[in-house]
């Protein structure tokens, strides 16, 4: 009742908002020579990371439209998912409660401005040691050897920023890394609130 009783007060000046998601992705393997089956010469390693941001300018146009958004009256289905039992726990796997509440997040708001951003960093790490035959197939045929001790490591960055002229579109959720440090922490929260007394 008192948001309501605010609703006269709220004017249209442009409002801004940011917000930001990151995630990462390793991998990692063993080197070997030329052919399949020989010898593990050393390590390969891999880490991706990156960052999206967005930056949003925009006016509330219609109090009331917002308001309601804001209460859920105009977002059924998601006001029913909200009350569902452990349907926060659903959530931790597959983001269903967040992508139903985007379907109407911009209910009552006019799209002023916006932008987007991608940082994207690619980490490679290889690692080389081995002493042996050069032909390991060949065996005592062949007595060539050979020495190979090294390590090779790069990174590329990538950044993009685009303008963006609407507001974002609907993302259909898709399942979360259930590895993630911040993940793992989250899930034990939820366990905690599901068997708290």
């Amino acid at each position: 009742m008192e948001s309501f009783a605010n609703l006269k007060k709220a004017d249209k000046t442009v409002q801004t908002i940011r917000s930001s998601a990151s995630g990462e992705l390793q991998t990692s393997d063993d080197l070997i020579m030329n052919t399949a089956g020989s010898p593990h010469i050393g390590k390969t390693f891999k880490l991706i990371q990156w960052n999206t941001r967005y930056g949003l300018r925009y006016k509330v146009d219609n109090h009331l439209s917002a308001f309601l958004n804001q209460t859920g009256f105009t977002n059924p289905l998601n006001l029913a998912w909200e009350v569902l039992p452990y349907s926060f726990v659903v959530d931790w796997f597959l983001p269903i409660g967040p992508w139903l509440e985007s379907m109407t997040a911009w209910n009552g708001l006019t799209f002023v401005g916006g932008w987007r951003s991608k940082l994207t960093r690619v980490t490679t790490y290889n690692s080389v040691s081995y002493d042996g035959p050069k032909f390991p197939f060949f065996g005592a045929a062949d007595p060539t050897q050979c020495n190979m001790h090294g390590h090779i490591f790069g990174e590329r960055i990538t950044y993009t920023r685009t303008a963006l002229t609407s507001f974002p579109s609907v993302q259909v959720p898709t399942f979360k890394n259930p590895l993630g440090v911040a993940h793992a922490l989250n899930a034990l929260a939820l366990v905690r609130s599901a068997f708290r007394k």
